[in-house]
């Protein structure tokens, strides 16, 4: 794939010679212009990751030019060191082979303090003729290529708690917003007015997604009623930690785990509405009545669900009082 696409390029924009990466098992010609920073505007950006994964192995014949190539581990040697060609007397288009003498190194002017710094860090001459350009991750490959461009993300440990058989999905597009603490609560509109503060339980606390879900008195009452009800527990030391600890506990496709998501997404809905309520259409409802349209609605979904009989089916009926039928 990579070698087919560096072959093309090689042709279309005719640039001369073309180097071997050496990378176990697989070799592709790569022109070696394609790390020049000079090459334009849009291989300058290439340049610069191709530093990061390649490594140069100097040969014998050293065909790189020795101030605008990038085969010294300082980089461009005519970036780092500008008077370089000046001190040296070599111009800057010279080649490599200018400083090698029978493959040892011989710099002029090495008295300089430039030069002593180039002198300093320079690469072996390999017993090699030709030049090799190594791939640093280890054998190459077009998925270590995607790999080191696009990291891997850290993993999403709360998707578990989205989706399900009693998913309702307005209840798990507020959760989702709620967990990643983008719902327009007061400390992301207006911190500073007077009218910032909790709606729920009436104080002068900020308004926040750690207060609202569950350390508000009005959320904390909301979480003993469904305890009381369905047995929903909560683990009550902070919203983040326990959304993890939620994630871990109710996985999978039990149903008694999947209705315990879809009555936290119930309840996350359900005070968020209650709140929007209060705060801008002056109406109110008891912890009690919030609760019980939670429930309501998600013992609803769970008799339209139609699961197959089961003994989990049956504990799940009998927690949430739901007549059961023998089939």
């Amino acid at each position: 794939m990579f070698g087919g696409f560096f072959s093309r390029t090689h042709g279309l924009f005719g640039w001369p010679g073309c180097y071997d990466i050496s990378c176990g098992l697989n070799r592709f010609g790569l022109p070696f212009q394609l790390l020049h920073l000079g090459a334009g505007r849009k291989w300058s950006k290439l340049a610069h990751l191709c530093n990061a994964v390649l490594s140069i192995e100097l040969g014998m014949a050293a065909p790189f030019r020795l101030w605008t190539d990038p085969w010294h581990p300082r980089g461009l040697l005519l970036t780092s060191f500008p008077r370089g060609p000046a001190i040296t007397g070599l111009p800057a288009d010279s080649f490599l082979r200018a400083v090698l003498h029978q493959g040892q190194w011989r710099w002029p002017a090495d008295t300089h303090f430039d030069i002593q710094e180039i002198m300093a860090e320079l690469p072996s001459i390999g017993p090699q003729q030709t030049d090799v350009i190594r791939w640093k991750p280890g054998n190459f490959s077009s998925q270590s290529v995607f790999s080191f461009l696009q990291p891997a993300s850290p993993p999403v440990l709360w998707h578990q708690l989205l989706g399900g058989k009693f998913k309702i999905p307005r209840h798990d597009f507020i959760l989702w917003l709620a967990v990643l603490e983008r719902l327009s609560t007061m400390d992301r509109l207006w911190a500073s007015r007077s009218d910032a503060g909790c709606m729920l339980c009436g104080g002068q606390i900020l308004e926040t997604h750690e207060h609202l879900f569950f350390e508000c008195s009005f959320s904390k009452r909301c979480l003993d009623l469904l305890k009381h009800r369905v047995r929903f527990q909560w683990l009550r030391c902070g919203w983040h930690r326990d959304v993890i600890w939620a994630s871990g506990r109710w996985r999978g496709k039990h149903l008694l785990n999947q209705a315990f998501r879809a009555v936290l997404a119930s309840i996350v809905y359900y005070i968020w509405r209650e709140r929007n309520n209060r705060r801008f259409s002056a109406t109110a409802s008891s912890a009690e009545a919030v609760v019980s349209r939670a429930v309501e609605e998600v013992r609803c979904r769970i008799i339209s669900a139609n699961c197959k009989p089961s003994l989990q089916l049956f504990v799940l009926y009998r927690i949430w009082k739901i007549p059961w039928a023998r089939p």
